[in-house]
C-alpha cells in the first residue's frame, strides 16, 4: 500500500517538475508561464496530500486490489516518459500545452479508476478531489491553447 501511495506522490512530483520547467521558459508568454506556475503549485499540493497519507501509522490505510497498483505504475511510467520528452524536445508552446493536456487526461483517468478500489473512505475522497483538480487543470490548459490560437491567427 505504501508503495502505491508513494507512486502516486511521485506522479504528482513529476507533474510539478514538468510545469516548473514550462513556467521557467522565458520564450513563453508571461500569461502561460503564470498558468504553468499555478499548475506546478497545485501538483506540489497534491504530492503533499499523498505524503500525509504516507505519514499515517501502518495499518491505518486499507489495502487495495493489485490492478490499481499496476495502473498507477503505468501512469508513473507515462509521466516519466512525458517529462523526458519535454526535456529532450524542448517543445514550443503549442506542443508543451499538448503534452500537459496528455498528462492531465491520464491523471483524471487514474484518479477516477482508483477512487473505486479502496475500502478506506478517505482515499476515494482524496482521489475524487484530485480528479476535480485535474479537470480544472484541463480547463486552464484549454484556455491557454485558445489564447495561443488567437495569437497565431493575428
Amino acid at each position: 500500500m505504501r508503495g502505491f501511495l508513494n507512486d502516486c506522490r511521485q506522479i504528482e512530483v513529476i507533474a510539478s517538475r514538468i510545469y516548473r520547467e514550462l513556467a521557467a521558459r522565458t520564450d513563453f508568454p508571461e500569461a502561460d508561464r503564470r498558468a504553468f506556475s499555478r499548475l506546478a503549485d497545485d501538483e506540489e499540493d497534491h504530492a503533499l496530500m499523498f505524503e500525509t497519507l504516507l505519514d499515517l501509522p501502518e495499518g491505518r490505510v486499507a489495502d487495495l486490489r493489485r490492478l490499481s497498483g499496476d495502473k498507477v505504475w503505468e501512469e508513473l511510467t507515462a509521466a516519466r516518459h512525458i517529462y523526458r520528452r519535454m526535456l529532450e524536445l524542448r517543445p514550443g508552446l503549442r506542443q508543451a500545452l499538448k503534452l500537459a493536456l496528455e498528462l492531465e487526461r491520464r491523471f483524471i483517468k487514474v484518479h477516477a479508476d482508483n477512487s473505486l478500489v479502496f475500502e478506506d473512505p478517505r482515499i476515494p475522497g482524496l482521489l475524487s478531489r484530485l480528479a476535480r483538480a485535474d479537470e480544472e487543470h484541463l480547463a486552464t490548459l484549454r484556455a491557454r491553447i485558445e489564447a495561443w490560437n488567437r495569437r497565431v491567427k493575428h
